[in-house]
Order: C-alpha cells, then sequence, then structure tokens
C-alpha cells in the first residue's frame, strides 16, 4: 500500500512561535509577521510480509515557509526518511 498526503502549517497567533514535543521554544514568533510556517507532503509505503511481518518506509520533505525563512536564524528546507520492519507475536 502507498499513501500520500500533504500537511500546511499556519500560525493562528503571531504573537506565538514553533515549539517541540516537550513545549521548548523553537522559534519564536516576535518581530515577525508571516503566518505561513510551511508544508510537507509525505510519501508512505507499507507491505505486510505475513501475519508476523510487515515493512515501512516513508519520505518527508518540509518545505520552510515565509515564517521560518524570516526567523533568526533563518531556518531552512529538511527531508526525513525512516524505514522500520514490525514483528507481531
Amino acid at each position: 500500500m502507498v499513501v500520500a498526503d500533504n500537511n500546511i502549517f499556519w500560525r493562528t497567533s503571531l504573537r506565538d512561535g514553533i515549539y517541540d514535543l516537550a513545549t521548548d521554544l523553537l522559534v519564536p514568533g516576535k518581530g515577525n509577521l508571516e503566518r505561513y510556517v510551511g508544508s510537507q507532503p509525505s510519501v508512505g509505503v507499507y507491505w505486510q510480509i505475513n501475519r508476523h511481518f510487515s515493512v515501512s518506509a516513508a519520505y518527508d520533505h518540509f518545505f520552510a515557509g515565509p515564517f521560518l525563512v524570516k526567523a533568526t536564524p533563518p531556518r531552512r528546507s529538511v527531508d526525513y526518511a525512516a524505514t522500520w520492519v514490525t514483528y507481531k507475536f
């Protein structure tokens, strides 16, 4: 099975920034009037080999929007890739 999607990220408040999972501020929004953070298209491939084993792979590319490009220091687009094997008892 192949799955593709595209996520789009916006700031709802000009006073806010971007945080990590632990709610630490990564990119402050102070003085940056841009709302569009970026977009992230991705594609994943999933293969069920048998009832116990499956193999998965995913690739994402994050396109930095104006908010990240104008941040201090400027942020840029990045790529993510992952593969994994799953065994179910």
